[in-house]
């Protein structure tokens, strides 16, 4: 959580992932950082409301993130709200989270600890075809 948004950029462009767990000092899984919450840092709000963005040509939303990005906090920006299971929780506790938030990634604790990560598409593969 004390990592900075170039530390996100970066794994983002070089692990070719779409979310990244958030950690504390002890390990502890505290939120997620998502390519969406990045794009929303980037992007003024009122942006959104529009319908027709062609006649914007600029990217000076990006350019400012980029001059702030080693001062803007993960901690600041990321999510509370994630699909996580026990390290012990059966295959349906999975698909239960996957469903009930809609998402691709499901974090694996152990107490508070993040211990792993499946993945939906790793999951299905696993159910369906292994």
């Amino acid at each position: 959580e004390n990592d900075n948004l170039k530390t996100a950029i970066d794994l983002f462009v070089d692990r070719q992932t779409i979310e990244i767990p958030v950690v504390d000092k002890e390990g502890d899984l505290v939120g997620v950082v998502s390519a969406g919450a990045l794009l929303r840092v980037c992007l003024p709000e009122y942006l959104l409301w529009l319908e027709d963005l062609s006649p914007i040509r600029n990217f000076e939303p990006f350019a400012a993130v980029l001059r702030n990005e080693t001062s803007t906090w993960l901690g600041e920006i990321m999510s509370e709200r994630y699909a996580a299971v026990q390290l012990d929780a059966p295959a349906i506790a999975v698909a239960a989270e996957f469903s009930r938030l809609n998402t691709t990634r499901c974090y694996v604790l152990e107490g508070r600890r993040l211990a792993g990560v499946v993945t939906l598409q790793r999951f299905l593969a696993k159910i369906f075809r292994e």
